[in-house]
């Protein structure tokens, strides 16, 4: 990638304003370290950036922009090895497969790739009638995807062009997740409503059981796996201005915790180094849950003013990119 296509600089950052009133433990004291500037138009609003730990590079992906931009992890500069990939459209997500070192990806008008991190080719695998809202690996060569205004949960296959399609008369599927650990897919509804469905025997993928993981029942609730002491939880959260703490056991949910948050959140991930969730609320602040507590151990003053979402770079920085500007900010745990 020729480096007229990125303004990049890791810069120093300001003092960091961190409240040490909110825990008296002093071991934890994140701050903004670096940024990252990438040369787009339009910013992040529904854009996004990876961090592929396994080739330590950084994928960016600016809406409007139909690129797959690739960074250096530690210089943050453009990787002149790896060609800049141009899209039919805009990058809404990605989904990760570590064992193949692929992710599966969708956009924003309806066509689904195949990017391999090792080899550095793209193949595009279909096209879709119309947005694609979220692609997931469940197990390979099967993934998961959901499209705009369609009530189908659709899977489909790496290795070729069959689809297996689960019809739904509830609501749009909003989002899916599959489990890290435990062979289930959840698919969040615009009802706010959650549905599992187990996904160790395919070509049948049976629903096992549901939550309502926002008690609005107006937005879909969004989910994060993680393990924490030998146990696997789901975070979730919605407009609602919650976090909920499920622990998942046997395919069922049961609620650990709710976190009042008292403002919405945009994005949020959780730090297993610290048993802590990371949360930005489209403003300048980054807000540090402990868990399974739910007491508020960090408030972040960030250098940007609309945080919209928040990425892991390794266990102890987080990448934080803005709604409108074209920057990611760095923070060292």
């Amino acid at each position: 990638m020729q480096s007229s296509r990125a303004k990049n600089r890791a810069t120093p950052a300001k003092s960091p304003q961190v409240s040490n009133s909110l825990s008296k433990a002093p071991s934890f004291s994140p701050f903004v370290t670096s940024f990252l500037e990438v040369q787009t138009r339009y910013g992040f609003c529904y854009g996004a950036v990876w961090y592929c730990q396994r080739q330590d590079l950084i994928i960016a992906c600016p809406l409007n922009d139909d690129t797959m931009q690739f960074y250096d992890a530690n210089t943050l500069l453009p990787l002149k090895q790896r060609k800049t990939h141009q899209l039919d459209g805009s990058v809404m997500q990605m989904s990760f497969h570590p064992e193949t070192d692929t992710y599966i990806i969708g956009c924003l008008d309806g066509s689904i790739y195949m990017y391999n991190a090792s080899s550095h080719k793209l193949k595009k695998l279909k096209k879709c009638p119309n947005q694609t809202l979220k692609v997931t690996f469940v197990n390979w060569p099967f993934y998961a995807y959901s499209v705009y205004e369609s009530n189908q949960l659709s899977i489909g296959n790496i290795k070729n062009d069959n689809v297996l399609i689960f019809d739904s008369p509830r609501s749009d599927r909003f989002d899916l997740y599959q489990l890290s650990k435990s062979p289930l897919l959840f698919s969040s509804l615009i009802n706010g409503s959650v549905l599992i469905y187990r996904t160790d025997k395919l070509p049948q993928m049976p629903v096992i059981g549901r939550f309502q993981g926002d008690r609005t029942r107006g937005n879909a609730a969004l989910p994060q796996s993680f393990m924490m002491n030998g146990k696997e939880y789901v975070a979730t959260t919605a407009q609602d201005e919650e976090i909920k703490i499920w622990h998942v056991v046997k395919g069922r949910m049961r609620l650990v915790k709710v976190i009042r948050t008292e403002r919405r959140i945009s994005s949020f991930v959780y730090l297993e180094n610290y048993k802590m969730i990371a949360a930005v609320f489209r403003s300048n602040e980054m807000e540090f849950y402990k868990v399974p507590s739910g007491r508020l151990e960090r408030r972040l003053e960030l250098e940007t003013s609309d945080a919209e979402s928040i990425f892991l770079k390794g266990k102890d920085m987080l990448g934080v990119l803005s709604f409108h500007q074209s920057v990611v900010e760095f923070v060292q745990l």
